[in-house]
Parts: C-alpha cells; sequence; structure tokens
C-alpha cells in the first residue's frame, strides 16, 4: 500500500459522504483520497437502494481497484438487535471483499457533522450534541441554507 489511500464512498447521500470526507482530512491529513470516478459510476438515494446495489458496489470496488470501500447507510435506531442485523447481513455481503468499513449511523449524520464543525471552530470543547434535536443539528451544520445548498455549505 502507498503513502495515500484511495477509496470510495458507497452510501445514502452526500451528507454521509461529506461526514467521511471531513472525519478523514482531520483525524488523516493528507492521507486518503476519494476516488471520484468511482463516486460517479454507482450512485443511489436512500437506504433500500443501498442493500439492493451493494453486490454492484463491491464489484465495481475490485474494477476500480479501491484500497477501501466506505459503505453508508442510516440505521437511524439505538435497538442494538436492529443494528446487529443490518451489521451481520452487511458483513456477510462484504466478507469476499476486504477491506470495506460499514457507516451505520444510529443518529441523524448532521449531529456527526455537527461534532466535526465543533472541533474544527471550538478544539477542545466537549458537549453532547446528539441530544439536541434534529432541527438544531441541520441549523448548526447548514446555517439558513435551504436544501439546494445544504451539501456545498459543507463541503
Amino acid at each position: 500500500m502507498s503513502d495515500i489511500i484511495i477509496y470510495g464512498f458507497f452510501g445514502e447521500d452526500e451528507a454521509q459522504r461529506n461526514f467521511l470526507a471531513k472525519y478523514l482530512a482531520q483525524c488523516f491529513p493528507d492521507r486518503f483520497v476519494e476516488d471520484e470516478t468511482f463516486r460517479w459510476r454507482i450512485k443511489v438515494r436512500g437506504r433500500d437502494q443501498v442493500d439492493a446495489f451493494l453486490p454492484e458496489a463491491l464489484l465495481q470496488k475490485a474494477i476500480f481497484r479501491l484500497e477501501f470501500l466506505f459503505v453508508g447507510r442510516d440505521v437511524d435506531t439505538a435497538h442494538e438487535p436492529t443494528i446487529q442485523l443490518r451489521r451481520n447481513t452487511f458483513e456477510k455481503i462484504c466478507k469476499d471483499h476486504q477491506p470495506v468499513v460499514l457507516m451505520l449511523p444510529v443518529q441523524c449524520i448532521e449531529h456527526w457533522l455537527w461534532y466535526i464543525k465543533r472541533r474544527h471552530e471550538e478544539p477542545g470543547k466537549k458537549s453532547l450534541l446528539e441530544s439536541q434535536p434534529r432541527s438544531l443539528a441541520k441549523q448548526a451544520v447548514y446555517g439558513g441554507c435551504n436544501s439546494k445548498c445544504r451539501y456545498a455549505a459543507i463541503a
């Protein structure tokens, strides 16, 4: 493996992709680069499409020779058996295509984007943000943007 890691993202929405990009940039500066061709080659919306097209994404991972594939699929519950069922299902599908990193958020992704924003704007400030309402998380991350400019605001 080289010093630069080429990865692909396959997931529900741009908020998850943006979270991943921000997280990797903060934790591993100049180490991870997303394969833009893969990004546009296989694009889905919503969890049902993630479930249905995961095998195709894994095939494309091999074709593109990605070093990592990050798979984002909202679970939106803290119910452990539901989380474990989704994890087991995906791990079974992905077992022959490693490395694959599963991202199964149990909270709206904007809460995690808010943590990244907070860390950047107020380093060292500690507070639990996930207990805040989803609407407040979206306001904190996107400001007054309407839905058309939301993803550009955090990119």
